[in-house]
């Protein structure tokens, strides 16, 4: 297979991820701007560093890599806490309307930890495997699957909570 140029890899690569990373930047960042502003980022190393590609392991999983040196470099940069998702419309209390439960989710993911965020996108909402997640991340399966476990405690908990606050609401 011939070597693609490296804006030729970048727009196929943009074209078959680039959805994919939005969301993953989205979720765990939670500010669409700056997730946008990040996978701009992203392809821009895709298309700096195409040329020292060596193909040792697949362009997704090099992608992926690129993706997360990105958002540790971003994090390391910003060195704040998040600030609290923007809601733009009240529901009613009480209501377990689509909405309402998204922007709860949204809410929750806040407050985990960056790598608890990043396993719960990766395992639960890209629905990937935990060898693609350790693969994706460069961790162990084992940090992988422990990790997920202390985020989804913490995931239940948080709308067992909202449960019964709603309970008490009515």
């Amino acid at each position: 297979m011939p070597r693609q140029s490296p804006g030729d890899a970048a727009q196929s690569l943009f074209e078959a991820y680039g959805e994919e990373v939005y969301r993953y930047l989205w979720y765990t960042l939670g500010r669409r701007s700056e997730a946008e502003d990040l996978v701009q980022e992203v392809f821009l190393h895709v298309l700096q560093s195409w040329q020292r590609f060596e193909h040792r392991s697949t362009t997704r999983t090099w992608l992926w890599g690129i993706v997360n040196n990105c958002l540790r470099e971003h994090q390391r940069k910003q060195r704040r806490t998040p600030d609290p998702i923007e809601i733009r419309e009240e529901l009613e209390p009480g209501s377990t309307s689509a909405p309402d439960l998204f922007l709860h989710l949204e809410h929750t993911l806040r407050t985990l930890s960056l790598s608890q965020r990043q396993v719960f996108v990766q395992r639960v909402i890209h629905e990937r495997s935990t060898a693609d997640t350790a693969a994706v991340l460069g961790w162990s399966e084992a940090k992988v699957r422990t990790t997920l476990h202390r985020a989804m405690k913490l995931v239940r908990q948080s709308f067992a909570e909202r449960s019964d606050d709603d309970e008490r609401a009515r």
